[in-house]
Formats: C-alpha cells, structure tokens, sequence
C-alpha cells in the first residue's frame, strides 16, 4: 500500500534540505552556546527561521514562535499549558478537535485531571458552527481549541467568527493548524487567534520539528511549560534546539508565501480532473468553493470505502502518486449523511497524470469491487 496510500507526510522538498544541509555538516553550533562563532551562527539560524514563520502567519513579534519537537507537541503544549496557568480562573474546555488528535488526546488527559471538556461536531459540509461555540461556553471557560480545517474535507474552519465570540467572553482561542497549513492563508492578529500550532511536514519541511504562536500582546498569553531544564524557548519549550530542522521549517514557510498563489491555482485544476473522471460513479461530498485546493472527498454508493482503498493498491501498476488517498472517519461519513467515503489530497508533488491515473484506477476499482458483489448476490 505504498503507491496511492502515500500518507499524511509530505516528501521534503529539494529546496529545503539544501537549507539545512550545511547546519549537520558545517555550522553545527548550539544555539544556546554563545561564547563563541559556531553558537553564534546557530542562534542566527533560528532567529531567521523564526521570523520567516512569524512573518509566513502574520505575527506581531519574533518572540512570538516558539520551537517544539512537532506539531502535535506544539498543540499539547498549548492545551495543557493554558489549562494548567489559567486553572485558577476555570477549568472548562471547549474542544472541536478530531477524535484521537493531539488536542482531543490532551483534554482527555485534562478531563482525568478534573476539567470538563465540552466536545462539539462539524455539520454535513465539515464545518463548526459558531452558534454551538457560543451556546456551549460558561463562566469557567478557559479555552477553546479547534483545527483550522476539517482535514478530511478540505473545509476551512469560521475562525474569524469564533474568535469574535471568543474575545467577547474572554476566553483564549487555540488553532490546530493540521495538514492544511500550506492551503489556508493564517493571519493570527487579523483573525485574533491566541495559539497555533503547526507542524512543518505539512508544509514539505523536516519531520519531528513543530512551533507553537503564543500571542504576546492584547492580551499577553500566558503558559505553563511542559519540558523543565535549561530554560531555552523563553522557558516554553527547554531542550537544545534542532537548529537543522528549525532552519528547514523557516525555508518550508518562506516557500509556501511565496508560492501559495500558483501553487494553490495548479491543485484546483488536479481535483477538478479527479472529480470530473469519477463524476458518473462518485458523489463529491464538499463542492470545490467550500474546500481546500487539492482536497476531494468522495462516495461511491453501495460501496466499502476501506475495502475500496485496500484493493486500489492491488491493482495500480507500482508507479507512485502524489497523493493521499484514505477512508473517512466514521464520525465525518456520518456528519455527511454518509455511511462511508474517501478523502483524497494530492501533494505538492502531484502532477496531471497522477489525477488521470488516480481517477482511472478508483473507477477500475468499484466496476470489479461492484462486479463481485453481483456474482455473491446471485449465487
């Protein structure tokens, strides 16, 4: 299953590794050592990369980014760490995030601890309704953390609107920034947010590195840090800092700005080529205004979609796609009025061919898995 199930991991870009070869082989210096020229060229590194993500999201400072080992650090770190310094005014969260994602895991962990979660839904188009935010706030609300989109979908998340109703109660507003990082334009002063979290694989960076934006201004944000030691990170995140993979997030971003536009031109046209050679069999679940760039979500009637993606791979011919291909969570099928489906996000890497082939092997796929089920049915 390694052709069309490519995962949810984005191969790093050529661009760059070549960032972050020379901080493995060359300027190896600890950032927190500052005594001497390999140190001060590792700070410096960061300190570019830092401002290439602040700028990349709009944020008010450097200061404001702060490095994790991964996103889903980063997001855990604000959940729990928002939870833990404001427990003395409430200890209520309300949560959209997906089942089994960093942040659901984090307020599990909390609800252990006493907090009571309030957990809310997306409707049939992906989508949280800001309405239910609202209703489902209370005087002891300390947070609300939500993704930025319904990855599955490509349903971009009303964070404007539930920032609004945040900042009407006074409660701090924390965005997953997910897989759909490098598809959605994040401006966190316009769109108020306190915390976003990102993972920089999302945006074709290096693995195990993540950051967190705190807001540091009207209102400060304030958090208790999940890694005690040497104080690195303004005292958020201690640890001697992945200056390579630091260094590889900032170029990932100043790529992802610079390109976002063309980019985002280009994975429209290979969805619209995927849904319209599929269109006589599938029903698309989200239409192409209400999603992501690249992202299509798919149903097949009378079908087994996580059959379906098995037996895809049995019969594509070896040639690898750009492209994620997976069965949708129970809980999204069910909020689309379905009983199963697919979700399908091409790559940075994906080119046309890869939406022809891709389409002619989903159709291939439910003639025989559908051919099957006739002959069962008769005998």
């Amino acid at each position: 299953m390694n052709a069309f199930l490519s995962g949810p991991f984005n191969r790093l870009d050529r661009r760059v590794f070549e960032a972050m070869l020379p901080y493995f082989t060359e300027r190896f210096g600890n950032a927190a050592s500052l005594n001497h020229v390999f140190g001060w060229a590792a700070q410096d590194a960061c300190d570019r990369a830092r401002e290439q993500v602040a700028v990349s999201i709009g944020a008010h400072a450097t200061r404001e980014i702060v490095f994790t080992g991964s996103g889903a650090e980063a997001a855990l770190l604000a959940v729990k760490g928002v939870a833990d310094a404001y427990a003395s005014r409430g200890r209520h969260i309300v949560s959209a995030a997906p089942s089994e994602s960093p942040a659901d895991m984090a307020c599990r962990h909390l609800e252990n601890d006493g907090y009571r979660i309030s957990r809310l839904g997306l409707d049939g188009c992906g989508r949280l309704d800001p309405d239910r935010v609202r209703a489902a706030l209370q005087d002891k609300t300390v947070l609300i953390t939500l993704p930025l989109a319904c990855d599955e979908l490509g349903v971009e998340q009303p964070i404007a609107e539930i920032s609004s109703i945040a900042r009407a109660t006074g409660t701090l507003l924390h965005v997953d920034g997910g897989a759909l990082l490098d598809r959605i334009s994040v401006d966190v002063r316009q769109q108020a947010i306190d915390l976003l979290s990102m993972d920089a694989t999302a945006l074709c960076g290096p693995s195990g590195t993540g950051a967190l934006y705190i807001r540091g201004r009207a209102p400060r944000v304030t958090l208790s840090s999940l890694i005690d030691g040497g104080g690195q990170e303004r005292g958020f995140r201690s640890g001697t800092l992945n200056v390579p993979g630091i260094v590889g997030m900032g170029a990932a971003f100043a790529i992802v700005l610079a390109e976002r536009e063309t980019e985002m031109d280009r994975l429209r046209r290979l969805t619209a080529i995927l849904t319209n050679g599929v269109a006589a069999d599938a029903v698309t679940l989200v239409t192409e205004k209400d999603r992501c760039p690249g992202v299509a979500a798919l149903a097949f009637s009378g079908m087994d979609h996580r059959l379906l993606v098995e037996r895809m791979t049995q019969m594509e011919n070896g040639e690898p796609v750009s492209a994620h291909v997976a069965p949708l969570s129970q809980q999204t099928s069910q909020a689309c009025g379905q009983t199963s489906g697919i979700t399908v996000v091409f790559s940075r890497y994906a080119v046309e061919t890869d939406a022809v082939r891709l389409s002619d092997v989903l159709r291939a796929t439910t003639q025989t898995l559908r051919a099957g089920t006739a002959v069962a049915t008769r005998n």
